[in-house]
């Protein structure tokens, strides 16, 4: 069964509402409401069987992701809960869940405290006064990229760590590559039947 077929038939029957679905070659992004993934990943394995899905997490502290990015998650979201929060008892109740969804998707205590307490806002207020001069930007290899930033912090240099694949990189280089024939300027031999 082709991929795009099955698509099509799960799209239409799918017994739950998706509210985004974007497919790069065998690759699905779906966001959809977080208490209605089993049911729909139950509802895909009864199509068909052969078809395996793995999930991840986009929070998931053990990913492949530099630490730092991991850390910024946790920034994003505290700082945003108090600029979206209205009152002081919606801001602590959202905080209080932010910090069990990320004991939930194994994020250190020590990550979480690091932004969530007054000593940690005085921490991040010296680090920004001592940032460094030198900036590298790097691609994020697990386990290498720690040590290379590391051993450039010795120095005074700071490294910035980038995906080496996007979601966006892949899907917008859906460019039909050119047969050699077919472009321009191409020299080429064309064997004679002698």
């Amino acid at each position: 069964m082709a991929m795009q077929e099955f698509e099509e038939q799960i799209l239409v029957a799918a017994p739950v509402t998706l509210k985004t679905w974007v497919r790069y070659e065998y690759d699905v992004f779906v966001i959809m409401n977080q208490g209605e993934i089993d049911c729909f990943l139950n509802f895909l394995y009864g199509r068909n069987e052969a078809i395996q899905f793995e999930m991840e997490r986009l929070l998931d502290y053990d990913g492949c992701h530099p630490v730092e990015h991991n850390k910024s998650v946790v920034k994003m979201l505290w700082s945003g809960a108090g600029n979206l929060c209205s009152t002081k008892e919606n801001l602590k109740e959202e905080r209080k869940h932010l910090e069990k969804v990320f004991v939930d998707n194994g994020y250190p205590k020590s990550v979480i405290k690091g932004w969530t307490t007054t000593q940690g806002k005085r921490k991040r207020a010296a680090d920004t006064r001592q940032a460094a001069t030198r900036r590298v930007t790097l691609p994020y290899v697990k386990g290498a990229s720690e040590v290379a930033a590391r051993l450039l912090r010795k120095h005074g240099g700071e490294v910035v760590h980038k995906p080496a694949n996007t979601l966006h990189g892949g899907l917008t280089k859906m460019k039909d590559t050119e047969e050699e024939e077919d472009k321009p300027g191409v020299v080429y031999n064309i064997g004679c039947g002698n």
